[in-house]
């Protein structure tokens, strides 16, 4: 924090991780990347949920904090500068309310029976919402990487930034 301060720094990035524990998964996400899990009938299951001042819960933990939500260039954002309210490496004495907090959420992997999941950034998320990923996914199993590698060149070329990772299981 010391030396990103003197460099004035403010890069950061999401995280999102799924460990798979027994007959649990456990999924931890820090901003914007999302994960989706495709259930025994073919359902997109949101494991994740992005913070953004736009969620109510997120919203209020800002308010609280002394932060403010702002509208700008068409985008709720924290103090009118950054979309995602939870954050790594982005100086987080710079904003009430910015932090680094993952949000962890279990799943009984006997109540979804699921044949796959999807963790990305928002780079897929910003061209298709769960279910159309899961779609999409569905029809390419056959495909090696099971469609995953068709999954980044959709997204790539419908305008999607930001395709950094992807991870399947």
């Amino acid at each position: 924090m010391k030396a990103s301060k003197a460099a004035k720094e403010d890069s950061g990035t999401t995280a999102l991780i799924a460990i798979l524990e027994g007959s649990q998964l456990i999924v931890a996400n820090v901003g914007d990347s999302r994960g989706v899990m495709c259930d025994a009938t073919g359902n997109a299951v949101p494991l994740s949920f992005d913070h953004k001042p736009n969620r109510g819960d997120e919203k209020e933990r800002i308010e609280k904090e002394g932060g403010g939500v702002k509208f700008k260039n068409g985008k709720w954002m924290l103090d009118g500068w950054i979309e995602m309210l939870r954050t790594l490496g982005n100086r987080l004495d710079k904003f009430n309310g910015l932090i680094a907090t993952p949000e962890v959420l279990t799943f009984y992997l006997s109540d979804y029976k699921p044949q796959f999941l999807v963790l990305a950034t928002d780079g897929l998320y910003n061209v298709m919402r769960n279910d159309q990923i899961i779609a999409f996914i569905q029809a390419r199993l056959d495909e090696e990487y099971y469609g995953a590698k068709s999954l980044v060149r959709y997204a790539y070329h419908h305008k999607g930034p930001k395709i950094t990772s992807r991870s399947w299981w």
